[in-house]
């Protein structure tokens, strides 16, 4: 058994004349298993990352992580375009709230990444977020 321990996480610190015992070592382990999961949890992670459209209704984009948020736009940073009613190029959207226009899904976000959509609403306004060859970027969040 440790006769002295760590300041912060109270780990086990032997002595040379200490007897080591195995159980000192797996509540280390776990305490320190705890530590690192708190930590983890606690961290925002980011992705970033490109694709090109490829004019389908709709596409899938995975990331490494359940995202948070995700901010999408053209390479050349457009979200909206004033063409009548509007045109959704990109935009923001969080979990549990999907960037949506007229009512009209254009950015949803799963466990496993996003989801956008191609199409008109109507003969003024459409969601155009996988425009045949358009070159998108996005980042996630999470």
């Amino acid at each position: 058994m440790a006769t002295n321990y760590t300041t912060n996480y109270d780990l086990c610190q032997w002595e040379s004349t200490d007897q080591v015992l195995r159980t000192d070592f797996n509540a280390d382990n776990a305490k320190i298993d705890a530590a690192l999961f708190a930590l983890d949890s606690a961290m925002v992670k980011l992705c970033t990352g490109t694709y090109v459209g490829d004019g389908d209704e709709s596409r899938t984009v995975s990331v490494p992580f359940p995202p948070r948020a995700v901010f999408l736009c053209t390479q050349y940073g457009e979200t909206y375009r004033d063409i009548g009613s509007g045109h959704v190029y990109g935009g923001l959207a969080l979990a549990g709230h999907p960037l949506r226009h007229k009512n009209c899904d254009a950015l949803v976000i799963s466990d496993t990444g996003f989801t956008v959509y191609q199409y008109s609403i109507d003969n003024l306004s459409a969601i155009q977020m996988n425009l045949d060859g358009v070159t998108y970027q996005y980042i996630a969040v999470g």
